[in-house]
């Protein structure tokens, strides 16, 4: 998905870098010059729509395994955050400029829908202090941050919410692309690097073959590069095909 590909390429390592130059501008502007530069700099909201749970899993991996070594993302889900406080102490939590991923797996409360569409029009929110009578209600400034939400369909994201998003990826893969998916996790479990060609090996050797085979199959090849340290990856397509001959 061409979509997803500038998100991983260019705007998720072009947030990292605008948060480094908004902690460096952080001292030479006041409050207002400071909060209208964040803005300016800051990645868009946005929403990664997918009906595969593979494919939701695999954005958020590798969002684990290539971004979250940087102290630029933050990481929920809606299960986590019952309450609008729950929310509340998350984003007044957040620095400026990082992003908080937000997976939508199951309904948002509408006291936290509430929350989350104050806090992401205008950067701040509105909390009630006490009760009854005496109870007053105080408005807090928040960090200029970016949230990108995760969801299996569009109806899960509240209208509200919707209304604020930037734009949305909608990734659908074919059954073809699901499966390469797979075996691409597969052969990481093993450090195999596949390449496209050699993706298209693995496939023709365990055609009409389960997952099973396929795991064995990339077991086998891990073992034999471990004993085998001459073979660089990655593996060209021909000799990983003499490889399997052995097999």
């Amino acid at each position: 998905n061409a979509q997803a590909k500038r998100l991983f390429e260019f705007s998720i390592p072009a947030a990292i870098k605008r948060r480094e130059t908004i902690d460096s501008a952080k001292d030479s502007m006041d409050y207002e010059e400071y909060f209208e530069y964040s803005k300016d700099a800051m990645l868009d909201h946005i929403a990664i729509v997918s009906s595969s749970d593979k494919v939701r899993k695999h954005f958020l991996d590798v969002i684990d395994d290539e971004y979250f070594a940087t102290t630029s993302f933050k990481r929920t889900n809606s299960s986590a955050v019952e309450r609008a406080s729950d929310l509340a102490a998350i984003v007044t939590a957040l620095q400026p400029g990082e992003v908080l991923v937000y997976e939508i797996c199951s309904k948002i409360k509408k006291d936290v829908v509430k929350l989350f569409t104050s806090a992401l029009s205008d950067f701040s929110i509105e909390i009630t202090i006490g009760k009854g009578p005496g109870a007053r209600i105080v408005k807090i400034d928040l960090p200029v941050f970016t949230t990108i939400f995760v969801a299996e369909s569009m109806e899960d994201i509240p209208n509200e919410i919707r209304n604020m998003l930037n734009y949305v990826i909608e990734i659908n893969p074919s059954q073809e692309e699901l499966d390469e998916l797979q075996i691409r996790e597969i052969a990481a479990i093993y450090d195999i690097q596949l390449t496209k060609s050699t993706l298209n090996v693995i496939k023709e050797y365990n055609s009409n073959k389960t997952f099973r085979n396929i795991k064995g199959t990339l077991k086998f090849v891990s073992d034999y590069l471990y004993l085998h340290s001459e073979v660089q990856q990655p593996i060209s397509a021909e000799n990983l095909k003499k490889i399997l001959e052995t097999l």
